[in-house]
């Protein structure tokens, strides 16, 4: 994605969710996808925050811009909840084969196919 592209992303989806909701103060990266350029773009747009899908539990130590996050569903039950926050707490695990490999296409720039064929939609950003 385009440095440009991305900031108008990042701004518009921001200030479309504060009409609603009011002050935006943080993002979540869609599909927790992004890239030290896009975190960049973040904090330039005075966001103070933003959540990435690590399967991980914060810490202090963790960069504001890249906070780990776990995937809760809908249907996801406590009992459920609290195994993964077990789990999240765990020292992590080498990455799987899937993840690098999904990384390496996005960086050769296969993404913009990827979401044209999937039907992705814009970056959104979350209060």
């Amino acid at each position: 994605m385009a440095r440009t592209h991305a900031r108008e992303e990042i701004v518009g989806s921001s200030r479309e969710l504060a009409a609603v909701v009011g002050p935006v103060t943080s993002f979540a990266y869609p599909h927790g996808y992004h890239s030290r350029r896009v975190r960049q773009e973040v904090r330039r747009a005075g966001l103070g925050s933003a959540c990435a899908v690590a399967g991980g539990v914060a810490s202090a130590s963790d960069d504001p811009y890249a906070i780990p996050r776990i995937v809760v569903r809908a249907g996801t039950s406590a009992e459920a909840l609290l195994k993964m926050l077990d789990v999240a707490r765990r020292p992590p695990r080498p990455r799987p084969l899937r993840r690098t490999a999904w990384r390496s296409l996005r960086r050769a720039g296969i993404e913009p196919f990827v979401e044209r064929w999937s039907g992705t939609a814009r970056a959104g950003a979350s209060r």
